[in-house]
């Protein structure tokens, strides 16, 4: 069967329909879970730092009063290696969450027992792929950019300048886009077979299907676009609220992502 654009429209209200699935929402709660202990403990670092430094701003100039200084200067060192530190902890730990969440995600969406042990060689597995793919992908992103920044209509006319920042948000999209596909097929294939070879045949594969993928990425911008557009609606509440449900609705984008890459990546045979 030809898979056009009517073939993949039925087949993305299939996976919209299996938010019917208790399974969905499960993926939906690990997802919420990650991003809300993200942003709970941002915060709380945040706020430790604002208050950690409040007062070590001396206006002080004279020797005399340098000297003084000595004691605070040496406590605001020792803040610092503390505070560093404290940073490291909080990326390790966000580090682990994300992991522990993929694996809750992804063994929810394949049906496979999730185990302590799984988590771990995912832990691995992230780190190999990380090394194999996002890093080589972020660097060719920079290097766009920077190239990108020395073209002649990045600056002067306005017009030319709105151009420049259309085009960087269309890579951007399409770095995005290949990211989710590249990745949920490797997390995909590891989930299902359970080897470390999964980073390596990710690779072939992914590219195998992007023929196929590049309708299903045309549907995942649309999705994006219309969340855009319904988040603008909550700009009718007032401030302290309107985040809420607009957070809510990008995770929900994202769960539907996931449903729907695992839907399509089934559908394939991979």
């Amino acid at each position: 069967m030809k898979e056009g654009f009517r073939f993949h429209w039925h087949f993305l209200l299939g996976s919209l329909k299996k938010f019917t699935h208790k399974t969905t929402w499960f993926v939906f709660g690990y997802e919420l879970g990650f991003w809300v202990l993200f942003l709970v403990l941002g915060t709380g670092l945040s706020g430790y730092f604002s208050k950690s430094f409040t007062g070590f701003y001396p206006n002080a100039v004279s020797p005399a009063q340098l000297a003084n200084l000595q004691g605070p200067l040496t406590e605001l060192q020792g803040k610092l290696f503390f505070l560093i530190g404290l940073v490291l902890v909080y990326l390790l730990l966000l580090y682990v969450l994300w992991i522990v969440s993929r694996s809750l995600m992804w063994s929810t969406l394949l049906s496979k027992k999730w185990s302590v042990r799984f988590s771990t060689k995912m832990l691995l597995v992230q780190l190999i792929w990380g090394l194999l793919f996002v890093l080589p992908w972020f660097i060719l992103f920079r290097i766009f950019l920077a190239f990108y920044a020395t073209a002649p209509f990045t600056t002067g006319i306005s017009a030319l300048y709105y151009l420049y920042l259309t085009v960087i948000i269309l890579v951007l999209i399409g770095f995005l886009l290949v990211y989710h596909h590249f990745t949920s097929t490797m997390y995909f294939l590891f989930t299902k077979h359970g080897s470390f070879l999964s980073v390596l045949q990710a690779y072939p594969i992914s590219f195998s299907l992007v023929g196929k993928a590049w309708i299903p990425s045309v549907y995942l911008i649309l999705a994006g676009l219309l969340v855009s557009i319904i988040s603008l609606v909550f700009n009718i509440f007032p401030e302290a609220l309107k985040s809420y449900p607009t957070f809510i609705i990008y995770v929900l984008l994202l769960t539907f992502a996931r449903v729907y890459y695992r839907d399509l990546l089934t559908h394939w045979k991979v």
